[in-house]
């Protein structure tokens, strides 16, 4: 049986997260995961190491996953959210808009 191997930005995706907080796992040595002959993150994307993953998700009051079904940009922002923000950046629109 071949093994599927995930890249960081595969993991963050299925998890819903920013792949910042895989990136600070890997660092911190938290989840398996190894590096191949390029030095690129392969995480074995099997059922136990996929459950270590989410619990790390499930464990964390930071992070807050967004649903697979809504998605995120590269920056995280759920793509729901599109559209949604003022015309001008830092700018707040009052009630009476």
């Amino acid at each position: 049986m071949q093994q599927h191997r995930f890249t960081v930005k595969q993991a963050a995706a299925e998890l819903g997260i920013p792949a910042d907080a895989v990136y600070n796992w890997l660092r911190l040595r938290q989840v398996p995961a190894r590096r191949d002959p390029s030095g690129r993150w392969c995480i074995p994307w099997d059922p136990a190491t996929r459950e270590i993953y989410r619990q790390k998700v499930a464990g964390s009051f930071r992070l807050k996953p967004v649903l697979p079904a809504c998605g995120a940009d590269a920056a995280g922002t759920p793509t729901a959210w599109r559209g949604r923000r003022s015309a001008s950046p830092g700018v707040v629109a009052s009630p009476s808009e």
